[in-house]
């Protein structure tokens, strides 16, 4: 690093802080606590006082701290320019030498006048024993003083050993034993290496003790032992692998280094010999003492701490063997790899990962400290050892901890381009607690500021996190030669990539934008005079950003808003998708959302388990609903021409109670369960008091006769005026002289503008679904009328999608769904919006099925009878079929629409289709004579019913086709009667039909006499044709399954096998679905789309 680091901030430092620095570190008054490539503490001892020091690298500026007076006063110290210097000549704080890394002027922060006051303590930073620079002190040569083991020769040899020396000994007996000595003072201190010298000591001769020779090993060499040999090739080895001048130009030949990885199997060899000595050049004289190897006894270093006096701890360390304690007193020497000598013999040891602190002990066996240096000392335990803490006196202790890491990137665009394209370079560290660590950093603890806490790193989650980002498209580049090293992304994956890690806690800053995760409030409901006010916000790290203004970020595309700080806050999508619906209902003023009292159910209903607060105004008006069942019976006024059955009972009770509270009512029972019986009556008991405000009714053209007929039958005194045909009077004119106003939808959409300046006392809508269409003119001249109460009358209410029913509930109750009346707002899969509607609209419907209200009801039958084309008639199908598969489907259409000239031809297709699966005739004359399947099944059906003395229903949506029907039974002889939408007395039909034995048959198109016809004299229903929507044919079929019918009701669908008619079946379960994920309890399905009709057609 050079100078690099002290060069790069000296321009912040006055001559007297760096002189004062470097005298502090010169003097060994500072010591560094932890050292890493983003962070280096340290503790400094100035005079009297001892303060914690702290320099961080953050978002590429080194931010320093100081406990002392002149830090806090905003001025860099002597102590940080310490820091510095320690940083420097440890190789540490690496990030803070990179190019662009700033240093952040300390703040003024003590004031003179806080002097006598006790702030709060700065906590204690924590020492790194091996980060510790080490001293090596240089192998020291024998002083000349007799041995009791022969005696030395003190001359050193001068020959240097060439490093490629690899001596070939010979195993001899008789050769003189070697000696194999461990000077004790030529250790060095970080225990890396051990130091080992071959002697040799020739055998005592008649003249008297011979002296103990360095020994040499040379190629003709022999030693006494095969261990000998082995030992020997070993430190040769080990010093041919040593680098140039490691240890020294002056190590003798006969020493040789023995790294730490070597020495286990080394040990075993040397206790083969027992040849093995010690030496101290401190013992006067100096002698050779034998050392034992009790490999199988091991030892463990611990240390305790224990109180010495009321303010001081004394720590001591110690060897723990299964045999007892040992004093660390009798540790002569020790060695990095896990082996130590203690009192004359070789032990194998486990330091805990503290052996620079056992190197410190080894200075200073037994420490007395106050107790904050206690407390520091203790914690520099926690932090840089595997040391066991538990036993260490509570005051004093600090705790460990696994920590859980949070992902942190800095993202920035890479220098080089990879596969000549752009690509960001970015940056991955992890946050401990308050603590940051490069991935590479080698501290494995961090200390916890303010806490006696020590968090160790997770390196199963670091990994785990490094898999996050792999799966979200990040690449790990670890050569440098092309590229810089470290995690790249491709730019079109950065939004999707900062979205998921926000969301999931990771703190990110991208191309110079910091993002925020949200953290989402509790929503609040308070009441105003006729409304309530929702408000929701979401927090951002203290800053706050309410509802509307998130979701109008969302709308727009984005996924983030700008906070206040200029950084970015990302939107929380799930949680606005659960409340897009909601604010479409209400309206939105200012910062917050407003509803209409009226709209409490379906506030209650988005808002169910989910938490929030409300005001009482507004749990009152929900206790209110809830409570509120409207399933009160109530008899049949008196007058009223009949009895009504016990669910009619409970239907007008429900009506007249939906009137007190002022909310519009849809009635949709199933067909046949006398819904207009239930209005009768519940008209017969309004009216008394209307005040000559006449009720007004629209329908289709096709109940008139019903309605005009149940009207005479159940409530005669009524006064009824029909609004219909050319020559219809101003209703105006007779508004106030009649009881009640029968229309329909066409006549209402002619005259809507006067039929909204009279004031009616009751609406209703029959079949209501024709107001489906928010947007068509009638759904917009319906919702002009003025009424004190409205009604809608549908057995149908949803037959595509959500809007038709939200289309009728806007009618019932304006405003009620505010932007969702369109219905197009909320996705036909979102289950949990569904379910919230269908909880927050039920107070407004109410629907009965015939299972649930009349048990007494017959069975009903619905079958499919599968009919095959075959001769003229396939071919003419199949031929028709390619035709409109290559015009509309063609492999090279890409733009169908240009093409075939849109949608409606695809109809066309569609319509076309159908026509030739029931007979070719539809679609050419020419095909008359034409035999077809399905008229041939019906046929043969409706002659075996008519001589078993039953009737059928035959429907089609295809006029011409009932007319071949027609032209069929006349041929057969078959008595029927036949209604289409041209038919006028439709009254007179249904009455012959019902008592005549010899009409067998009712031809009927399924538009014109779908609804509104009471025809129970039937029970086998044919429907020659399906269509998509299953509603309409659900109608047809109630035509005879209704209330009076006594026998069981067969249903037969013709359906012409490997046709469109196919097609439409599945079409039509997926609409059957849609209608019965608000009225039941299912979920939703697609309306009709052009997807669909190309399903259709392939």
């Amino acid at each position: 690093m050079s100078n690099a680091i002290t060069t790069k901030f000296a321009k912040y430092f006055d001559e007297a802080s760096q002189s004062r620095g470097q005298d502090l570190v010169a003097r060994g008054q500072a010591q560094c606590v932890f050292a890493g490539f983003e962070r280096l503490a340290c503790e400094v001892t100035d005079g009297e006082e001892f303060y914690a020091v702290q320099l961080q690298v953050t978002n590429r500026e080194l931010i320093p701290t100081c406990e002392c007076p002149a830090f806090a006063d905003g001025s860099p110290c002597a102590h940080l320019w310490a820091a510095l210097l320690l940083a420097e000549r440890n190789q540490e704080l690496g990030a803070a030498a990179k190019r662009g890394c700033k240093f952040r002027l300390p703040p003024k922060t003590h004031d003179a006048s806080d002097d006598t006051s006790s702030g709060a303590a700065v906590p204690e930073q924590l020492y790194d024993f091996d980060g510790q620079p080490r001293r090596r002190q240089r192998p020291e040569k024998l002083s000349a003083n007799p041995c009791s083991e022969s005696y030395l020769e003190y001359e050193q040899p001068t020959r240097r050993v060439s490093r490629t020396d690899a001596p070939a000994l010979m195993v001899d007996p008789v050769a003189p034993p070697i000696l194999y000595v461990i000077r004790l003072e030529s250790q060095p201190e970080d225990g890396d290496t051990l130091f080992l010298e071959t002697w040799w000591r020739p055998e005592a001769a008649s003249q008297g003790a011979l002296p103990c020779r360095p020994f040499l090993p040379q190629p003709d060499s022999s030693v006494p032992t095969a261990a000998d040999r082995d030992i020997l090739t070993i430190l040769c080895e080990c010093r041919t692998l040593s680098s140039p001048g490691q240890h020294g130009d002056s190590l003798s030949p006969h020493v040789f280094p023995i790294p730490g990885a070597r020495l286990a199997a080394l040990a075993e060899l040397l206790a083969m010999t027992g040849r093995v000595r010690w030496l101290s050049i401190k013992e006067k004289p100096a002698r050779f003492h034998s050392l034992t190897f009790p490999l199988a006894l091991k030892a463990t270093f611990v240390v305790t701490i224990t109180p010495a006096g009321p303010e001081s701890y004394k720590a001591s360390a110690a060897w723990q063997t299964a045999e007892g304690i040992i004093p660390f007193e009798e540790t002569q020497a020790i060695f990095a790899a896990g082996f130590a000598i203690i009192n004359e013999q070789w032990h194998q040891v486990d330091f805990q990962n503290a052996f620079a602190l056992a190197s410190r002990f080894r200075q200073e066996p037994i420490k007395t400290m106050s107790t904050q240096a206690a407390k520091t000392f203790a914690r520099q335990i926690a932090l840089s050892t595997d040391l066991p803490t538990d036993a260490f006196p509570s005051a004093i202790s600090s705790q460990r901890r696994l920590g859980e890491p949070v992902g942190r990137l800095y993202v920035r665009t890479a220098k080089f381009l990879h596969e000549g394209r752009e690509q960001l370079h970015v940056e991955l560290s992890f946050e401990y607690e308050d603590a940051v660590c490069s991935e590479h950093d080698v501290a494995n603890r961090f200390p916890v500021i303010r806490q006696n806490l020590v968090v160790a790193r997770d390196p199963e989650a670091e990994e785990a996190l490094r898999e996050r980002l792999r799966q979200l498209g990040f690449r790990w580049n670890a050569r440098a030669d092309a590229e810089e090293v470290g995690w790249k992304l491709h730019p079109s994956r950065l939004d999707a990539a900062v979205n998921a890690l926000v969301m999931e806690g990771w703190n990110i800053n991208a191309e110079g934008k910091t993002y925020r995760r949200p953290i989402v409030k509790p929503l609040t409901i308070t009441s105003g005079l006729d409304w309530f006010d929702l408000q929701a916000n979401v927090d951002y790290d203290g800053q706050t950003v309410p509802l509307p203004e998130l979701l109008a970020a969302a709308r727009s595309g984005a996924r983030s808003v700008r906070l206040d700080d200029g950084t970015y806050g990302l939107l929380p999508q799930e949680w606005l998708e659960n409340y897009t619906a909601l604010v479409e209902i209400g309206e939105v003023v200012s910062d917050k959302v407003r509803f209409r009292q009226n709209q409490a159910a379906l506030i209650e209903a988005f808002l169910h388990d989910r938490e929030a607060e409300t005001d009482a105004h507004f749990r009152d008006t929900v206790a209110a609903l809830e409570s509120f069942s409207g399933t009160t019976p109530v008899p049949a006024p008196p007058g009223f021409k009949a009895s009504l059955r016990p669910y009619q009972e409970v239907g007008l009770g429900w009506l007249l109670a939906m009137r007190r509270l002022g909310l519009g009512a849809c009635l949709a029972d199933d067909m046949g369960l006398g819904k207009t019986v239930q209005i009768l009556a519940y008209l017969a008991a309004i009216m008394p008091t209307a005040e000559k405000r006449p009720a007004l009714i629209v329908m289709p053209k096709s109940l008139v006769f019903n309605w005009q007929s149940e009207i005479r039958k159940f409530t005669p005194w009524f006064k009824t005026h029909w609004h219909g045909g050319g020559g219809r009077r101003d209703p105006r004119k007779v508004a106030r002289s009649c009881d009640i106003i029968l229309t329909t939808y066409g006549t209402l959409r002619q005259d809507a503008l006067q039929l909204a300046e009279i004031d009616f006392e009751a609406c209703i809508l029959d079949e209501s679904q024709a107001i489906k269409n928010r947007d068509s003119a009638t759904a917009r001249a319906a919702r002009v009328l003025q009424a004190r109460h409205r009604i809608v009358m549908t057995g149908t209410p949803v037959e595509n999608h959500l809007g038709e029913l939200f289309s009728q509930l806007d009618f019932l109750n304006p405003g009620l769904l505010g932007k969702l009346s369109g219905g197009t707002s909320i996705a036909p899969t979102d289950a949990a919006t569904l379910a919230r509607l269908r909880s927050g609209v039920r107070p407004f419907i109410l629907r009965r099925s015939k299972r649930d209200v009349a048990p007494e009801l017959p069975p009903k039958t619905e079958q499919v009878v599968w009919c095959e084309l075959e001769g003229a008639q396939r071919q003419a199908y199949d031929a028709l079929k390619d035709y409109y598969r290559q015009t509309l489907l063609g492999e090279d259409n890409d733009d169908a629409d240009a093409k075939s000239g849109g949608s409606l031809d695809v109809l066309s297709a569609l319509l076309r289709l159908r026509q030739a699966a029931c007979h070719p005739a539809l679609i050419k004359e020419t095909y008359a004579q034409v035999p077809a399947a399905k008229l041939e099944v019906l046929r043969e059906r409706l002659a075996a019913i008519g001589e078993e003395g039953h009737k059928a229903l035959v429907f089609s949506q295809f006029t011409s086709l009932l007319k071949l029907v027609a032209g069929q039974l006349t041929a057969d002889g078959i008595g029927f009667c036949y209604l289409d939408g041209a038919t006028e007395d439709r009254g007179a039909l249904v009455e012959a039909f019902q008592t005549d034995p010899a009409l067998s048959v009712f031809l009927i198109s399924l538009k014109a006499g779908g609804s509104g016809l009471n025809l129970t004299a039937a029970d086998y229903v044919f429907l020659l044709d399906p269509w998509w929507n299953p509603a309409v044919e659900a109608q047809a079929i109630d035509r005879a399954y209704r209330i009076g019918q006594t026998l069981p009701v067969f249903a037969y669908k013709l359906i012409a096998r490997d046709t469109v008619e196919e097609k439409v079946l599945a079409m039509q379960k997926r609409k059957r679905h849609l209608a019965a994920s608000v009225l039941s309890k299912a979920n939703a399905a697609p309306a009709l789309s052009r997807d669909d009709l190309k399903f259709l057609l392939s």
